[in-house]
């Protein structure tokens, strides 16, 4: 288990993000190139205050493919 906005799991102060978050990735519903919001949902989580942007700005805008996900 894990909170969605904060990524952090039911041991207090332990965060999961990526695939990680997904679970046994049944219906592989998360990948590395589409979970970088994870990131800035920890830093919120941590620091109390927003993350930076993460990723270029291209990328950060950038609906992954179908073929993009399975390259990676």
């Amino acid at each position: 288990y894990h909170d969605p906005e904060t990524m952090e799991t039911n041991v207090r102060g332990l965060f999961v993000a990526g695939t990680a978050a997904g679970g046994t990735q049944y219906k592989f519903e998360f990948f590395i190139s589409t979970t970088h919001h994870h990131v800035t949902n920890i830093v919120r989580a941590i620091a109390h205050a927003d993350a930076g942007p993460v990723g270029t700005t291209e990328r950060r805008y950038h609906e992954a493919t179908w073929e993009e996900v399975k390259a990676n």
